[in-house]
């Protein structure tokens, strides 16, 4: 097969690392095809290195900015630059109404999407969406229904020992520690910053283990309020760290505490013991990814809708529980 292939995923860190399984099952099972990204300015580096990517382009849209001014000027003239491509196949990951609108005038000969009824209208082949099973599960069966082998590869980010090395000279950090990563691009999904403080604490007095702290620049707030009433001491390398030098820190952690978040995904990525604490979304659509027993899933999410009561349902003795056993 020799056709030209565009991924259309310009959205968030985590929705990014979760499509990297399907550029891996399609690239091994196509490896002639041309495989472009177009993707968000600020997840673009996750694909750094990743050598299923024939090219990368970055598009951002207005309302999945989180902090970023987006200009609809440049929106414009980057779709007119994707259409004139007229690429073979477009697929489109994202459930959503607006994101569909764009898909749709990006043109294609193909355009591959989901059977969800906000969206479908946009794509010339649809795919049965299951919302009883993972999201990376779901990408794959679109893969999958356009020929390729599914492999479960799980999540991936490629770093390379250079930028393990850098790394290591620019943070002189523990031989062992423990990272906490406790913000979310969404509220609903954030646990009590009190409980985060008590938790932290109880880890540097009772796991003789560091502790370090770490979020996007955004997060400054929240994580200076956890560390302002801390008893004990921890690492703040909140807003310090990019995302491939975050990657790198989860990598040499011993676990990770964190809710549903990039860091959660870029944990999974590179296969770090994970707490994830769940009550707003659905782990069994957003978890961690693939299922691993070096991962706890602690979830309070209601069965019945969604609410943003849920994450406060979560104890610390529930978290100090998980951290024992993964530990012991």
């Amino acid at each position: 097969m020799n056709e030209s292939i565009l991924f259309f995923r310009p959205d968030h860190i985590g929705d990014l690392l979760l499509t990297t399984s399907s550029i891996h099952s399609l690239k091994k099972s196509f490896p002639k095809i041309y495989l472009k990204l177009a993707v968000a300015s600020w997840s673009a580096d996750i694909l750094k290195y990743n050598p299923y990517v024939d090219e990368i382009i970055t598009i951002d849209l207005p309302w999945l900015a989180r902090g970023t001014k987006v200009s609809y000027i440049k929106l414009v003239k980057n779709i007119l630059q994707l259409r004139s491509s007229n690429y073979d196949h477009i697929f489109s990951f994202r459930v959503a109404a607006k994101s569909a609108v764009v898909s749709l005038f990006l043109g294609g000969k193909k355009r591959w999407g989901f059977d969800v009824v906000k969206s479908k209208w946009a794509f010339t082949e649809n795919v049965h969406y299951d919302k009883k099973k993972h999201v990376v599960e779901n990408y794959l069966d679109m893969i999958e229904a356009f020929g390729a082998d599914r492999e479960n590869n799980g999540l991936e980010i490629f770093i390379k020992d250079e930028e393990r090395i850098n790394f290591s000279d620019k943070f002189i950090l523990p031989e062992k520690y423990i990272v906490i990563s406790p913000g979310a691009g969404y509220s609903p999904k954030l646990w009590i910053p009190e409980r985060w403080t008590e938790i932290a604490d109880w880890i540097s007095f009772n796991i003789d283990t560091p502790v370090i702290i770490t979020g996007s620049a955004s997060e400054k707030p929240l994580v200076s309020e956890i560390i302002s009433k801390m008893k004990g001491k921890c690492i703040n390398l909140c807003g310090e760290l990019s995302i491939r030098k975050l990657a790198i820190l989860i990598e040499k952690s011993k676990l990770l505490i964190t809710v549903d978040s990039a860091a959660m995904h870029l944990a999974a990525a590179v296969k770090t013991p994970i707490i994830a604490l769940f009550g707003y979304t659905d782990p069994i659509l957003w978890g961690p990814y693939p299922e691993r027993d070096i991962n706890i899933i602690i979830n309070k999410k209601s069965k019945n809708k969604k609410s943003e009561n849920s994450m406060k349902k979560i104890e610390v003795d529930d978290v100090k529980k998980a951290v024992e056993q993964l530990l012991k």
